[in-house]
């Protein structure tokens, strides 16, 4: 459980390669003691490290291992946190239906047991599938739910999270002061928490924010700031991810023309305290 939960603090800071060693660590004490649950727990850590990476097939293949170790010892409480993560692997990959039934299928075990806290993980990771298949009301009812749950649990990063996802349904929605509020709030509790790949989305998603408002430089900015982050830390955007920022970029690209290369550029040499400061220039 220690190499676990320091594999866990190195993992949500973006260090990947101290969080790899720390997960094969407990994997090989599992793997000794014969620890069944052990050896589920590292597995699905490795499987998230590998899903933050952009390596689907091998998340895939460590969720798929300690899926069955869960459903062989009818461990219902991990076989949902599994299905959650699974869920968010088709998602990474575009299979938003596939998502939503994993999704599901996690919530309903998640509600019988009455976990509150995985409830309201369930939510969000439900309703940023929903987000993904343009289906906002929906979208947007899972995570309000899901932020009043974890506002009373006091789960910082899960705030930050549903923060994040809620400043998306309203933004797509041209609820663009609104949207500006949740992700001022959650690019603070994200900045404090030193979790560098949220910040990666923030960035991304304010940049958004900004092309939707017209301001093209500074959204490209803020983009080109994200991309040097998410190489700092590996962690790239999926490939149906890119696709979507590309696409909703297409505009600020019309309009500036060659200079678009130059602000994204301007943007990359941005430190990342420089960054988030530009982050929170109202978009």
């Amino acid at each position: 459980q220690a190499q676990i939960a320091l594999g866990e603090l190195e993992r949500k800071q973006g260090r990947y390669a101290e969080a790899a060693t720390w997960y094969g660590r407990a994997y090989a004490v599992a793997e000794e003691h014969a620890d069944q649950p052990g050896l589920a727990k590292a597995l699905i850590c490795q499987g998230t490290l590998a899903a933050q990476q952009g390596d689907y097939a091998a998340a895939t293949a460590h969720y798929a291992r300690s899926l069955a170790i869960r459903r062989a010892l009818d461990d219902q409480l991990n076989v949902a946190a599994v299905l959650n993560n699974m869920a968010i692997v088709a998602q990474f990959e575009g299979d938003y239906a596939r998502s939503q039934h994993f999704h599901e299928e996690a919530l309903a075990i998640r509600r019988k047991l009455g976990n509150t806290w995985a409830i309201a993980m369930s939510l969000n990771n439900l309703g940023t599938t929903l987000l993904d298949r343009h289906e906002y009301a929906a979208a947007g009812a899972y995570l309000d739910e899901a932020l009043t749950i974890q506002r009373a649990v006091g789960d910082k990063w899960a705030i930050a999270n549903a923060l994040n996802n809620l400043g998306n349904v309203r933004r797509d929605l041209g609820e663009f002061d609104a949207a500006q509020q949740l992700y001022a709030e959650s690019l603070a509790l994200n900045h404090a928490l030193g979790d560098r790949r949220a910040l990666a989305y923030l960035l991304e998603d304010i940049g958004l924010l900004a092309a939707s408002r017209g301001r093209h430089r500074h959204a490209l900015r803020l983009v080109g700031a994200a991309s040097a982050l998410r190489a700092a830390i590996s962690s790239p955007l999926s490939q149906s991810e890119q696709e979507t920022l590309d696409g909703r970029l297409h505009a600020a690209h019309a309009t500036l023309g060659d200079e678009a290369v130059g602000m994204l550029a301007e943007g990359m040499a941005w430190p990342l305290a420089q960054a988030v400061e530009h982050a929170r220039d109202a978009p």
